[in-house]
């Protein structure tokens, strides 16, 4: 049992060495040769497989932003997650993820897809989020729309065969620039940005006044039929199983971590709650996205004893996110009576007075 045992602490303490010098690929290589090598027990091979596993899917991970066109592939064929996607947006090293340069050296001539920067885009920002809330690419605009819209906007649709692409309203290059000012107010980078409220930008081709906002929140008609357009605005999988999810671990949505940026983009109190009155002596307010404490999930379990009242969490991280504290759906829709709370209050608040649900009195 001594010589298993000294043979697999060889095997790791080598791997430990040779880590600064061999490339994770090469690591689970050598594992392999070890594994095959060594008399271990089956235990130990598996941790050793395991290690391999996940070096090889670091190794990918760190490949990507060189390898943005094998994304879609690589999620259809599960080998890595939505979520898993880097943002190169804002990155200082990110610009070689459009580029095959990096930055100083990125330009228009080493773009990886100058001839179709939709479907470049589309590598990450995937069109399975369908909803009439995105707008549509690939279309021409009326002379009227070119009209109204400023010239950098016309100037981009002339170099895009007349049609509307991502670039007609996303300016990338003012990421170059790494200003404070548009990472901070304009982080979309919106052409012509930063704008009070991002729908300014709608009144660059359309009339303010005969725009409409989508409302996310009205998801029954007239006649009492759910709209489940509405639905795709936040969660993906089908409409069915949606509609008849009991549980928060029952549905999945869009953005799989940092959830509130769904809400962020209409509801632009940050940092909230808080942040904007004037009664706590840190101006920025407290940050209640974060994973509660043993304390505070202790107050919440017995709130749904004692009253049945769910506050859900971040699926997955199980942090407080938007939906905890509001419920965004509309009474009638949430089919577990815990969860419904707080969908015909004001604000959409789950209860009042609010903070003494988590918090001691």
């Amino acid at each position: 049992m001594k010589a298993v045992q000294y043979i697999c602490v060889s095997v790791i303490c080598g791997l430990f060495l040779t880590a600064g010098a061999v490339h994770a690929s090469d690591k689970s290589d050598e594992i392999t040769s070890k594994i095959r090598q060594a008399k271990l027990s089956e235990e130990q091979k598996l941790r050793l497989l395991q290690q391999q596993q996940q070096q090889k899917h670091k190794a990918l991970l760190t490949s990507l932003p060189e390898r943005v066109s094998d994304i879609p592939s690589l999620i259809k064929t599960a080998q890595i997650k939505s979520s898993e996607i880097p943002d190169p947006h804002w990155q200082q090293d990110g610009c070689i993820a459009c580029h095959t340069k990096t930055q100083g050296q990125a330009a228009k001539s080493n773009l990886r897809s100058a001839a179709d920067a939709e479907k470049f885009c589309q590598n990450c920002h995937s069109t399975e989020i369908k909803h009439s809330y995105v707008h549509p690419v690939g279309i021409e605009p009326s002379n009227k729309r070119m009209a109204q819209m400023q010239p950098a906007m016309k100037k981009i649709i002339k170099s895009n065969n007349g049609k509307i692409g991502c670039l007609t309203c996303h300016d990338m290059t003012l990421q170059c620039r790494l200003e404070n000012r548009q990472k901070h107010e304009n982080p979309k980078v919106l052409r012509g940005g930063p704008f009070i409220q991002r729908y300014k930008l709608c009144g660059e081709c359309h009339s303010e006044d005969s725009y409409q906002r989508l409302n996310p929140h009205q998801q029954f008609n007239k006649t009492g039929e759910v709209l489940t357009e509405k639905c795709r605005i936040c969660h993906s999988g089908s409409i069915d199983d949606l509609l008849e999810a009991r549980s928060i671990d029952d549905v999945s949505f869009h953005a799989s971590k940092n959830t509130e940026a769904m809400c962020w983009g209409c509801h632009q109190w940050k940092p909230h709650p808080g942040g904007q009155f004037s009664f706590f002596k840190n101006k920025k307010g407290p940050n209640h996205l974060v994973k509660p404490s043993a304390n505070i999930l202790a107050n919440m379990e017995e709130v749904l004893e004692e009253r049945g009242l769910l506050m859900p969490l971040e699926p997955g991280s199980g942090r407080v996110f938007c939906a905890t504290c509001h419920n965004p759906h509309a009474k009638g829709i949430i089919k577990n009576p815990a969860a419904a709370y707080g969908a015909d209050a004001d604000k959409k608040l789950r209860a009042k007075p609010l903070c003494v649900i988590c918090h001691a009195k």
